[in-house]
């Protein structure tokens, strides 16, 4: 049997065993702890694809967007659909009983014939009045020119100009419409004399009218007035001046170009509310149909209703009275003729709004990211949902112009313009999360490379100087060592390696900014690129 130890004998023993303890570890981390150094998770270099992506937002937009409309008195009989739902091409979207259109058509149709009369009258009117005014002016020219040696007679004569200052209404306007303004000539006081006796004012206005000045007794009345042949003789010349300035103004508005425009936009704009209305007549007729895949934007109608809404400005004025019009806009009543007879023929009822797909998304690109992006070329589109969605470029502006929002990696990159350039990608099958006016994301991949040398983007250092680097581990001393690379395409996770590591590197993933070359350092795991690659 064993002797028991003494208690002395078992003091010694523990305290020799905790002495050894301390001894040996203190020795054991004199010896490793230089070895051991910082725990780091180490990543394996390896081969495969990298393809680069232009990624940004852009704002959904309607391509196609149709509108059916409805008139008013129409009885709406059924509606198949509500706002939001998807139709197909094709699906039929709501009926109606017409009966009682055929009398809107006809006022339609009255009105347009109407307009159409009244604009070829008056261009025949201007062709046969173009020849009527040049002889007219000519006419002008030659009285005018003997009032005034006449005028030079008389004054020569009388040595003064008249004092008649007897002023009245018919006198003041005939004077100011032969543009006299001295009422104490001989001529301004033979227009007041004219206008002030009531027979005499009176053949002036027919004569103005285009009557005759022959029976206007000129050789009495100025025997009356005690006038010589030559004031007699100016008298008869100012009636006949008259007269042919009142044909000349008659002949100018006939020959108005302006006014040729707006019998002309009268015409056609009743041609084509008669046109429009027939077309819609006959839809109705039918009853409406889809006439592509889309969505339902707007209803307006409700079945076993009789349509009630704004009429198209047609049916409570025909048929248009072509002369009210035009006077009311040669009188001044009207500054804008274009919005003035628009007005009249507007069309503001209401039915059912589809927009058709495909969608579109617009967004802006900055000079350096254009040039990666041609027609046709493949686009992703990511809604509000996360669903992802296929789509092609169709339009990219051929004129840059200035955006308050740019494409962020043109803002990143080398371009500081504000200045971008429009594109316009198809979403021909989108869904209920693709909304006109919200914004989506955009990726499109503008370049790939196969067979490439791959990092993870954590693994890069940038020196003072800007050259990336990384750090390779040296699994024969476990020492890191600081390398410079040269980068190439990066897909927003991982950078392709043109030079400055191998297949078989080892590198840190997240290297600390306190991490220097030689550092020792102890694994704390391996990962591999490629395994991260297949398990995405």
């Amino acid at each position: 049997m064993m002797k028991k130890l003494s208690k002395k004998a078992k003091t010694s023993l523990i305290i020799f065993l905790v002495l050894f303890l301390v001894i040996g570890a203190g020795i054991l981390y004199y010896l490793f702890k230089f070895d051991k150094g910082s725990k780091v998770t180490l990543t394996n270099v390896t081969y495969g694809s990298i393809t680069q992506k232009l990624e940004t937002s852009g704002t959904v937009e309607s391509a196609n967007r149709q509108a059916f409309t409805v008139l008013e008195g129409v009885k709406v009989e059924e509606v198949f659909v509500r706002v939001g739902d998807k139709v197909d091409k094709g699906q039929l979207l709501a009926t109606f009983d017409t009966s009682a259109l055929s009398e809107v058509l006809r006022e339609k149709k009255k009105a347009f014939e109407s307009a159409k009369a009244a604009y070829n009258n008056f261009k025949t009117d201007a062709s046969a009045a173009t020849g009527e005014l040049s002889v007219i002016n000519k006419e002008i020219a030659s009285v005018e020119a003997e009032m005034k040696e006449l005028q030079a007679a008389v004054d020569k004569q009388s040595g003064k100009a008249s004092d008649s200052s007897s002023e009245n209404e018919t006198g003041n306007k005939l004077r100011e419409f032969l543009g006299l303004d001295d009422s104490n000539s001989i001529l301004g006081g033979i227009i007041n004399l004219l206008g002030g006796n009531s027979s005499s004012s009176s053949a002036v206005s027919k004569i103005l009218q285009g009557g005759s000045i022959s029976n206007f007794d000129i050789k009495s009345l100025g025997a009356a007035l005690g006038k010589s042949e030559e004031e007699q003789q100016l008298i008869s010349l100012t009636l006949e001046l008259a007269q042919l300035k009142a044909k000349q103004l008659i002949l100018q508005t006939q020959t108005n170009s302006t006014l040729e425009s707006v019998y002309k936009l009268v015409y056609e704009s009743a041609e084509k509310a008669y046109n429009d209305a027939d077309k819609t007549i006959n839809e109705l007729k039918a009853g409406w149909y889809a006439e592509n895949d889309g969505i339902i934007r707007e209803v307006n109608i409700a079945s076993e209703t009789v349509y009630k809404g704004k009429s198209d400005g047609l049916s409570d004025k025909m048929p248009i009275d072509v002369s009210a019009l035009l006077g009311m806009i040669t009188s001044g009543s009207s500054s804008n003729i274009t919005e003035l007879i628009s007005g009249l023929f507007s069309d503001t009822s209401g039915g059912i709004v589809v927009e058709y797909y495909p969608f579109e998304v617009s967004f802006i690109l900055g000079k350096y990211d254009v040039s990666k992006v041609h027609m046709d070329q493949p686009v992703r589109v990511t809604s509000v949902s996360g669903k992802v969605f296929d789509g092609q470029i169709v339009y990219i502006s051929p004129v840059a112009s200035t955006e308050s929002s740019i494409n962020i990696s043109s803002l990143l990159g080398s371009s500081g313009s504000s200045s971008g350039v429009q594109i316009r990608v198809s979403l021909p099958n989108p869904d209920e999360s693709v909304i006109i006016g919200f914004d989506v994301d955009v990726s499109i991949d503008i370049e790939k490379s196969e067979n490439a040398l791959l990092v993870p983007m954590s693994a890069l250092q940038y020196s003072s100087d800007g050259k990336v680097q990384v750090f390779v581990y040296d699994k024969s001393d476990k020492t890191l060592k600081q390398t410079p690379i040269v980068t190439g395409l990066f897909d927003g996770e991982n950078y392709e390696v043109i030079s400055g590591l191998g297949k078989n590197d080892t590198i840190v993933k997240s290297p600390t900014t306190t991490m220097k070359d030689g550092d020792k350092i102890s694994v704390r795991l391996i990962e591999d690129v490629s395994e991260k690659e297949n398990d995405g």
